[in-house]
């Protein structure tokens, strides 16, 4: 073998990072404090039923996610999806359809068919095109701006444009408009106006048992040492190294000294806090910034009715005015159920947190209930409520970035990687965890002095002039549609 690493935390980031270096021949030791592997991508088993951390999506631009799912020989467990929809309280089964957004065929589509009057509409695709058309060199400076910010800043940006804005931000990201990067929402949208054909696929059953199970199996098959139910308390280092991990079985008082050779942290971002003692602190400075980052709560929740409900949307479904930001997904025929099971992701829960499980649940029932009639308590078998108080998303908030960590800490044989270092990905995502896990793998690579180059696929994008161009050339359309909603406003016509 070609020397040793020891990985904490069994989520994508640790395990893609095992998975490369085993193919090179490294002696890899995976320690994960729960049961299972897949951290907040997999799923937990209840009798004979997964459930979610909260539903997932994978859209074209997750080249490094696309390029593991090949290799693995699993494509054929996705579903292509091309369209969303809006729901109003009170109004089922009326559904309110949009195309994809980031195709030119379904624009017109979308401006006369959506949650917005045609005239804000084109507004609202335009501010999305004046932020990817920013200049890379302002990179820097887009990050100290939020989304918000960006999209007051514009003349012609409308009260409803920027509501809609924050609607679809909080629901993607679990993080206001007016606090969220710019810069990030500007590198995702530009990713995703590039890779946009179908939108996005989704997985015909669990995360756990369609993805992160081939991968596990992988990793087994090339021997990696796994070790579940292992928990690392405390980092030794001396003499400018990593010596040592504290580890404790679940269920066992006593720690265990492990030795390591080299230590990768693919941690999620509460761990690391709590891992950063005074000596590591001190060996390690850079990992520090970790206390300026700021994280969300996105709850989730499945719901198993008794019955099967006819007509139930297919497609991803947001729910218009509630203070929770809901979205579901039915994954009755995806996942071959012969009941109705929807999977609802809870994008605020801040004001909930407090609550007990019990009472949240609760609560966002009968909020559920105003938009789905037929959820009625003596239809529905149980409610799998993640309330993931305890597991929150990193937050991609404006002047993050020169806090979020590189692979490479100041001690030679530390390395940390997970959906909050710096990445291309810029987002809390599955790809960027994916992304940040190679880099940590090249980087001990590298520090291993082993051939065969990790790489870390970059989507590519449109050039920036071609931006610039169609931003120029529709400004007359976005000028118009602003003295038309003004126009309306003026004679007493509520755009609202």
């Amino acid at each position: 073998m070609s020397g040793s690493v020891t990985i904490v935390g069994g989520g994508l980031a640790g395990m893609v990072s095992a998975l490369r270096l085993l193919e090179r021949d490294v002696n890899v030791t995976l320690i994960e404090s729960t049961p299972r592997l897949g951290g907040k991508a997999g799923a937990d088993q209840h009798g004979s039923d997964w459930d979610e951390h909260g539903w997932h999506l994978f859209p074209l631009w997750y080249l490094n996610i696309w390029q593991l799912v090949d290799e693995l020989g699993i494509r054929g467990n996705f579903f292509d999806k091309t369209r969303y929809a809006y729901m109003r309280a009170g109004q089922y089964p009326h559904i309110i359809y949009l195309e994809n957004p980031f195709s030119w065929r379904t624009a017109f589509h979308n401006v006369f068919h959506g949650v917005l009057p045609p005239e804000e509409a084109i507004l609202y695709q335009y501010v999305l095109l004046d932020l990817m058309s920013q200049s890379v060199r302002k990179r820097a400076s887009l990050d100290q701006v939020t989304v918000n910010g960006f999209a007051r800043s514009r003349f012609y940006c409308t009260d409803a444009v920027v509501d809609q804005l924050e609607d679809t931000v909080s629901r993607a990201s679990a993080i206001e408009s007016y606090e969220m990067s710019a810069m990030t929402v500007r590198n995702v949208m530009r990713y995703w106006f590039k890779y946009h054909d179908p939108w996005f696929r989704v997985l015909r059953g669990d995360l756990q048992t369609q993805f992160i199970w081939p991968l596990e199996k992988r990793l087994r098959e090339l021997g990696c040492d796994v070790r579940l139910n292992t928990l690392v308390e405390c980092v030794d280092t001396k003499a400018g190294l990593v010596r040592a991990v504290h580890v404790r079985q679940t269920g066992i008082d006593y720690q265990q000294q492990l030795p390591v050779e080299n230590l990768l942290l693919a941690v999620p971002i509460e761990d690391l806090r709590a891992m950063l003692t005074p000596s590591l602190h001190a060996a390690a400075p850079s990992l520090a910034g970790a206390f300026y980052l700021r994280f969300r709560i996105m709850a989730g929740m499945t719901i198993y009715l008794k019955h099967r409900v006819e007509g139930v949307p297919a497609d991803h479904v947001n729910f218009i005015d509630t203070p929770y930001e809901l979205s579901m997904i039915d994954v009755t025929d995806l996942w071959g159920f012969q009941r109705t099971v929807l999977c609802i992701v809870v994008s605020d829960y801040t004001t909930l947190q407090n609550h007990s499980p019990d009472e949240g649940r609760d609560i966002l029932l009968r909020e559920l209930q105003r938009f789905l009639p037929f959820l009625a308590e003596d239809a529905v078998e149980r409610i799998d409520f993640q309330p993931h108080v305890e597991q929150p998303l990193f937050a991609n908030t404006a002047g993050a970035w020169p806090f979020r960590p590189k692979p490479q800490t100041e001690l030679p044989n530390l390395f940390v990687s997970g959906d909050y270092c710096q990445s291309h990905v810029d987002l809390t995502c599955m790809e960027s965890a994916v992304a940040t896990g190679l880099q940590a793998a090249e980087a001990i690579r590298l520090r291993l002095g082993i051939d065969r180059e990790i790489v870390v696929r970059v989507p590519d994008v449109h050039p920036r002039a071609y931006l610039v161009f169609l931003k120029l050339i529709l400004l007359p359309v976005a000028i118009g549609a602003f003295l038309y909603t003004n126009a309306k406003k003026m004679f007493g016509t509520s755009t609202d």
